[in-house]
């Protein structure tokens, strides 16, 4: 009897070994799909996110350039079509115009500017975002 109770406390205690390794061993099987999902899905947000960063820089850079390229061309486009009689009335009625059209260009690009850094803020955030991601899978 006594041969019994000890046979079935070794087997008792080798039974809940295995169940531990078994535990752990699906414990290494998760860690390793996360590791594997991480090393997938890393690169893509960090792209994600400097690529949003991109657009932004791009977009504020070319909404600044071409108002000024715009103005400039109009400018040399109204100086080539007058006449040398009213050059000096229409020099100054160019002026008026310009002053007014870069009040109208100052007070667009600061709506633009405002939707711009947002979407700067954006891509910052998403690149953020892909390193939290990637810290925590």
């Amino acid at each position: 009897m006594f041969h019994n109770d000890r046979e079935n406390l070794e087997l008792d205690r080798l039974e809940n070994e295995s169940r531990k390794l078994v535990a752990e061993w699906k414990k290494l099987q998760a860690e390793e799909k996360k590791l594997s999902r991480e090393t997938k899905l890393y690169p893509i947000a960090v792209f994600g996110g400097v690529l949003t960063a991109i657009t932004a820089v791009a977009g504020f850079s070319s909404s600044c350039e071409s108002s000024c390229f715009t103005t400039v061309r109009r400018i040399i486009q109204r100086l080539i079509s007058m006449s040398t009689y009213d050059r000096k009335a229409r020099l100054e009625q160019i002026e008026r115009e310009f002053a007014e059209y870069d009040e109208a260009v100052r007070n667009r690009d600061k709506r633009e500017n405002g939707k711009l850094w947002l979407l700067f803020g954006f891509g910052l955030y998403c690149v953020l975002l892909g390193f939290m991601l990637g810290i925590s899978l």
